[in-house]
Parts: structure tokens; C-alpha cells; sequence
């Protein structure tokens, strides 16, 4: 049987991503604001367990449907936000930078942009701010996951639900000892590799694995605690925070609280399910979405940085983008019934296609060294000829302005 609508949830996903665009902003009020990705992957990791057991139960589960789920739910908004980034790429980023962001395009579509941002910057760098696309490491997390994870599940599901809890359990204590020794090997690698963030989307997963078993049973105090958990983590936390770490511990127990305990006519559920947060939280993979490319060209192409009202304009807009995309993008696409694309075979072709045609563009931007021959290039290279006779001078030389010497 599906789980019903939790609108709760959405109010929690409001939560999980209204600190992460406020953190990108700039806020130093939301310095945590990056827990909103942990509150995610936990709310991830409970739905996509969810749709594993329950149809592994009734033995109704399929590779195809779970995948062609996927592919509604992440591609085509993808595919638009990205697309719609393009013009912008164009005009504002200088040759190298265009590379950089053509690369980034190809790593994201093959879900392995965590991957390429472990090799060039790590999450707290000020340069990566700068990045359009660096937020969809996350994506990439996920979706290496749920690679493995709905056939696991198929293989341990017939040993018996205990068996299967316990494998869950196993993989969320083994991912958390690799995400604690990684905490201080490695910090970057811990940030961006799926094998440190599995035991959250584990959190999630066994919250699922609860429901199944047991009756819910709501307690709003629990339910606030949580909330208080995932609140004090935004304000209080911040870059020099270790994450993931222990600290992490402290916004997934939050989510997991409000999943495991907010339940119909209880104070938390009525909190969470205030229209505001549900709308924000329906659309919140948009605004995911949306938000950090408008801010990377937004700081590209101000001198001295967009104020914090700009920046302010700028969060709305992104609500108002995703608004209109989950509208006109995402719920065409999102069931098969109605779907402009109803078949999982025409689905598969179309999601292939679409990504091809923008992967193949960011191969022709790599190899074309970023075009150099579009204006913003040629200017760069007019004002580097220009300073070619002062390289390697300071500010001064010779008791004059370097324009003057």
C-alpha cells in the first residue's frame, strides 16, 4: 500500500532548503545553512525505503518503475535549469571559466559532479561560490546510491524483514565509521563520497523500516525537539564546523525525530503543514535547483559583490523560477497517466536525448578551450595585452602608479 501524502513532510523539506539558499546567499546568520542537505538525504533515504518495502511486500516491486520514477522526479527540471543557464554562461564567464562550467555539466548529467568538485575545490572554499553548478554533488550522492540500493534491497528482501533491517542497520554503522575516520583523513573526500553520506539516507531508510513494522505514534515534543535539533545546527554550525562528522549527527537525528514522531492532529504535523512551508517544500527541488546559478552569475558579473538585498531579490526569484518550473516542468512529466511522455521506453529515450544534446555541448565548449572568440573573451584578452608590461610589478613602481610609471 503507498504511504500517504505527509504534508508535514513538505513542510520539512521548506525547512531542509530555505537554510541552504539563505547559506549560499551569503547569511552569516544561516552559517549551518548547509545542513539542509543532510536533512534531505535523510527525507530521501525514508521515501525511496519506504517505496522498498512496501512493494517488495506485496510483491509488486519493479527496477524499471523505481528507475522510471527516478528519471520523472530528477531529469527533466534538470535538464530545464540547466538549459536556462546556458545564455548566461555565455555572456558572463570568461574562457576558462566556461570550460570549468562545461565540465561541470558533463560530471553533473553523469551524476558524478561530487567526484569532480573532490578534485578541484572543497565545499567551504570562498571560490566555489562562483560555481553554477557545484550544488548538484548532492544529486550525484543520491544518485549513486540508488544505484546499488533497490537491487540490495531485491536480494536481502526474501531472507526476511529482520534480516533485511539488520543489513540496513549494518550499512548505516559501517558508512558512519568511514564518515568519522574520513572526518579527520580527509576531509574533502568525506564531504563529497556517497560511502560517508549512506548511513543519512540509512537514518531515513530504517525510519521507514519502523513505520512498517509498527503503528505510528506521534509525540509533538519529540517532533520539536527535532526541529530545535535541525534549527540550532543552521545558526550554529558553520565552515570551521567539521562536517560531516559527530556534528552531523545533530540535524539528521532532528529530521529523523520529525519523521518518526509528527503524525495527523499532533501540534508538530499542524507546524510543519502551514501553507507557506508546504508550498515552499513542494517546490523545493526547483529552488534547489535554481538558487545557486542565479547567485554564481550574479557575484561573476558585480565587481565588488551583490548586496544583501540583491541577494535578498535574488532567493525570491529563485522561489518564483521554481514555482513556475515544478508547474510546467516537473508535473507534466511526474506521472505516467496524463504524462507527455507515458511509457518508460519513450521516457528513457527522451531523458537520453535531452541529456545528449547538452552533454555534447559541454564537450564542443572543453574542446573548443571555452570559445575565445566570444566578447566577453576578447575583451579579457584585450586587457591582458594591456597589462602585459606591468607583470610582475607591485602596486607601485618607482614611487608611482603602476599606470603612471
Amino acid at each position: 500500500m503507498a504511504m500517504d501524502y505527509r504534508s508535514d513532510i513538505d513542510g520539512l523539506r521548506a525547512v531542509a532548503v530555505v537554510p541552504v539558499i539563505l547559506f549560499h546567499a551569503g547569511y552569516e546568520t544561516f552559517s549551518g545553512g548547509f545542513v539542509g542537505v543532510d536533512v534531505f538525504f535523510v527525507i530521501s533515504g525514508y521515501l525511496m525505503a519506504n517505496i522498498f518495502v512496501t512493494e517488495l511486500s506485496a510483491g509488486k516491486f519493479s527496477l524499471v518503475r523505481f528507475y522510471e520514477r527516478r528519471v520523472r522526479r530528477i531529469i527533466p527540471a534538470l535538464v530545464f535549469v540547466v538549459t536556462c543557464t546556458m545564455p548566461l554562461a555565455w555572456i558572463l564567464l570568461l574562457p576558462n571559466d566556461f570550460s570549468a562550467y562545461a565540465e561541470s555539466i558533463i560530471h553533473t548529467f553523469l551524476f558524478a559532479n561530487n567526484i569532480y568538485l573532490y578534485d578541484h575545490v572543497g565545499y567551504f572554499d570562498r571560490s566555489i561560490d562562483l560555481l553554477p553548478l557545484m550544488h548538484t554533488w548532492s544529486l550525484s550522492v543520491e544518485e549513486q546510491y540508488y544505484i546499488f540500493a533497490p537491487v540490495v534491497s531485491m536480494l536481502v528482501w526474501p531472507l526476511g524483514l529482520r534480516i533485511f533491517t539488520a543489513g540496513a542497520t549494518l550499512a548505516l554503522l559501517v558508512s558512519l565509521a568511514a564518515c568519522l575516520f574520513f572526518a579527520e583523513a580527509n576531509p574533502r573526500l568525506g564531504f563529497y563520497m556517497p560511502f560517508t553520506r549512506v548511513w543519512e539516507l540509512q537514518v531515513g531508510a530504517l525510519c521507514a523500516i519502523w513505520h512498517f513494522r509498527f503503528p505510528r505514534r506521534g509525540n509533538s515534543y519529540l517532533g520539536f525537539a527535532g526541529l530545535a535539533l535541525i534549527i540550532c545546527s543552521v545558526i550554529g554550525f558553520d565552515a570551521t564546523t567539521p562536517f560531516p562528522s559527530l556534528f552531523t549527527v545533530v540535524p539528521v537525528a532532528g529530521a529523523a525525530a520529525i519523521i518518526l514522531f509528527s503524525d495527523k492532529g499532533m501540534c508538530i504535523h499542524r507546524v510543519l503543514s502551514l501553507k507557506p512551508l508546504t508550498v515552499i517544500g513542494i517546490i523545493s527541488y526547483s529552488a534547489y535547483l535554481w538558487h545557486q546559478p542565479l547567485f554564481a552569475f550574479a557575484r561573476v558579473a558585480s565587481i565588488e559583490g551583490p548586496s544583501h538585498v540583491s541577494m535578498s531579490a535574488i532567493a525570491a526569484l529563485s522561489l518564483i523560477l521554481a514555482y513556475g518550473t515544478w508547474r510546467y516542468v516537473e508535473q507534466p512529466f511526474r506521472k505516467a497517466s496524463g504524462s507527455i511522455v507515458r511509457t518508460p521506453g519513450r521516457l528513457f529515450s527522451a531523458a537520453a536525448m535531452a541529456v545528449a544534446a547538452l552533454v555534447a555541448f559541454a564537450v564542443v565548449v572543453t574542446w573548443s578551450d571555452g570559445f575565445r572568440n566570444r566578447p566577453i573573451a576578447r575583451n579579457s584578452q584585450d586587457v591582458e595585452t594591456r597589462m602585459a608590461p606591468y607583470a610582475g610589478l607591485g602596486e607601485f613602481c618607482n614611487g608611482n602608479n603602476i599606470g603612471e610609471a
